[in-house]
């Protein structure tokens, strides 16, 4: 009996890690359909938007199997600013990128529409940057960032928070 309960326990802590992306999944060309961009200044809440992909409006994503990546976007609004939201822009990363079990990173960071604006010409000092998977299939990678940040203006150093939730597809 005691034989028996020991080896379930063995079997039971041996199956797979459910949280586990399989890198696989990730390699490819992926098209940003929407960003959902937050912004936060000494804990007040200054952006809070979402752009939608249009003719206006085009990112992608290329993950490679040497570990590299690369990421674009162009943002372009015509003659409207939605929510007082970011100008035209156009940004570019390449760099590599690290997938093992359920820990992603990617140095520098991931291409979108949104260009945060820091209001300072001071260098920003970085706090931390996270890129979290939240959604990976054949077809679908949704990723979650955040990056914070302080800078000196003013004479006062400011706290930033920079958060980004990107949906792709493939």
């Amino acid at each position: 009996m005691l034989f028996s309960l020991s080896l379930s326990l063995l079997v039971f802590s041996c199956q797979p890690d459910h949280n586990v992306v399989p890198q696989s999944l990730i390699i490819g060309d992926w098209t940003l359909q929407q960003q959902h961009a937050v912004q936060i200044i000494d804990g007040v809440k200054k952006v809070d938007t979402v752009y939608n992909a249009s003719a206006f409006a085009t990112a992608n994503l290329v993950f490679k199997l040497d570990n590299t990546y690369s990421s674009a976007s162009v943002y372009h609004p015509g003659n409207s600013l939605p929510n007082g939201g970011a100008g035209a822009s156009a940004s570019n990363a390449t760099g590599p990128y690290s997938l093992s079990g359920d820990t992603f990173t990617t140095a520098p960071g991931i291409s979108g529409w949104f260009n945060y604006v820091v209001g300072s010409s001071s260098t920003p000092v970085l706090i931390s940057n996270t890129v979290q998977i939240t959604k990976l299939s054949a077809t679908v990678l949704n990723l979650h960032t955040e990056r914070s940040f302080t800078v000196t203006y003013n004479f006062a150093t400011h706290t930033y928070i920079d958060q980004s939730d990107y949906y792709f597809t493939k």
